[in-house]
């Protein structure tokens, strides 16, 4: 998402708009309560600057934009290591995954699943741990199902993404883990 004035306040928005001669436009959409953006606006940053003091929604703003480049960096090392990992065919050695910080094994696992075929907004934390599980606390469980029809399997000392069985019962997401 491209959001220029992100950065800038509304104050400053509407100060700007009054000396151009334009009238804003407000989206209704942004003070409506079943909406949580709009709940976090109106009630939880106000409540946030009363208990903490005023300039808390900037340091949540600086916080969130050192996090996001944290998150980049870390998605930069992970697809890096993916390619490292990613042999003949389409497994991953367990011990060669397990053997990562677990903020880069987690984002090389996703990253594999997705490759695999799984669609990435469907693609929860829930799976995530599951395939994280088969190469940090193997103890014989079978599969993880996870969306678009994937399985990922440990087998071998392997990680593999396979087309789950139509058959086989798929458990997906009302089981991430797949153990039977």
């Amino acid at each position: 998402y491209l959001r220029p004035l992100l950065g800038v306040s509304r104050a400053q928005t509407t100060a700007a708009c009054a000396a151009l001669g334009l009238r804003p436009w407000d989206d209704p959409h942004n003070s409506d309560p079943a909406y949580t953006r709009a709940r976090i606006r109106h009630q939880l940053l106000p409540a946030l600057a009363e208990a903490l003091g005023p300039g808390v929604t900037a340091a949540l703003a600086r916080t969130a934009a050192a996090l996001r480049a944290d998150a980049d960096y870390l998605d930069e090392l992970a697809a890096a290591r993916l390619r490292q990992l990613a042999g003949p065919g389409p497994a991953l050695s367990a011990e060669a995954v397990a053997a990562l910080p677990a903020a880069l094994r987690t984002r090389v696992l996703r990253m594999a699943a997705i490759e695999a075929g799984c669609p990435a907004g469907s693609l929860t934390s829930r799976h995530v741990t599951a395939l994280d599980e088969l190469v940090t606390r193997w103890h014989g469980q079978r599969w993880t199902d996870l969306p678009g029809g994937i399985r990922g399997i440990r087998g071998c000392g392997k990680l593999t993404f396979t087309a789950a069985a139509p058959d086989s019962g798929a458990r997906g997401q009302e089981d991430p883990g797949g153990r039977e």
